[in-house]
């Protein structure tokens, strides 16, 4: 057993995918399932279902990953100290983020943290809110942006708080500073998924009026805000943005900003890490960056 195979298993089950793994890793799928049928051998089990296409881990599998990822981190914490030792501070920290922090939250943070610590590295994965907190629990990640607030077995800090604008193509020569949720439910609208933190808050509202998503008239979803800014001032439709993200589309001579009058769509938007997560001294000085700015 080395370290080749290791990684492969953790990358091939954070993904379920052999080619996303081949691509992260830089290394033929031959490559991969050489790794990963030598690792199988030596512990005489099977690590993954293969059904066509599909992957999936094994009871087997589940239980090992978590071994294989605390061996990996014992493995970056050691190789850690001692370049920290020899003045050779650097390593790739992994984040998955939901959109607005992803846009409004991470860059500043990553520039805050990098003035410290120069020699780091980063890779952003964008997720929905859901997805992170998933993503998290199921160990591929140990901390990450998310505009869903966490259970009790994440330790929670909140980074941000905006609220939703609906936006929309200018019909005449003035906006209306507001809209109501009545005149709202006539419009066609731009809508994100249900798994993502906005969505979890229109559900939350729309109860309130004995309404659910699927009575919105939806003619288009996308998870980028930026696409959805977009087709709204092409006239396809309206759509739900952050207010910080609309600052920039202000001076926009085609597109309205419209206040929400009777719908609360204030939300809050937190760095998220899993209690029980071992983390390399890397993932614990960004933790602790994050405590010292907003705790």
């Amino acid at each position: 057993m080395d370290f080749r195979q290791l990684e492969s298993f953790v990358t091939i089950a954070k993904y379920n995918s052999f080619s996303k793994a081949a691509r992260e890793l830089y290394l033929t799928q031959p490559t991969l399932s050489n790794h990963i049928q030598n690792l199988e051998s030596e512990l005489g089990i099977l690590l993954f279902d293969r059904k066509g296409k599909t992957i999936q881990l094994t009871d087997a599998g589940r239980t090992f990953k978590n071994h294989a990822i605390e061996i990996i981190k014992k493995r970056d914490s050691a190789i850690f100290v001692i370049n920290d030792i020899i003045g050779n501070f650097d390593g790739l920290l992994e984040l998955p983020s939901s959109s607005v922090p992803e846009e409004f939250v991470v860059p500043d943070i990553i520039s805050g943290f990098s003035k410290k610590f120069p020699g780091i590295k980063f890779k952003i994965y964008h997720l929905d809110s859901q997805d992170v907190l998933e993503s998290i629990a199921d160990n591929k990640y140990s901390m990450g942006f998310t505009g869903s607030k966490p259970g009790s077995e994440f330790e929670a800090i909140k980074v941000f708080e905006d609220h939703m604008v609906l936006i929309g193509p200018k019909k005449d020569e003035s906006c209306r500073a507001s809209i109501t949720f009545e005149e709202i439910l006539t419009l066609p609208l731009i809508m994100r998924e249900e798994g993502s933190g906005s969505g979890k808050i229109f559900s939350k509202e729309l109860k309130k009026y004995n309404k659910s998503i699927s009575d919105l008239n939806t003619v288009v979803i996308t998870e980028s805000f930026n696409v959805a800014k977009s087709l709204v001032s092409n006239g396809v439709g309206y759509a739900f943005i952050p207010a910080s993200s609309a600052n920039c589309i202000s001076n926009d001579t085609s597109t309205c900003i419209y206040d929400i009058s009777d719908f609360d769509t204030h939300r809050a938007f937190y760095f998220v890490v899993q209690k029980k997560a071992i983390l390399t001294p890397i993932e614990t000085r960004f933790m602790d960056f994050i405590q010292e700015n907003f705790k």
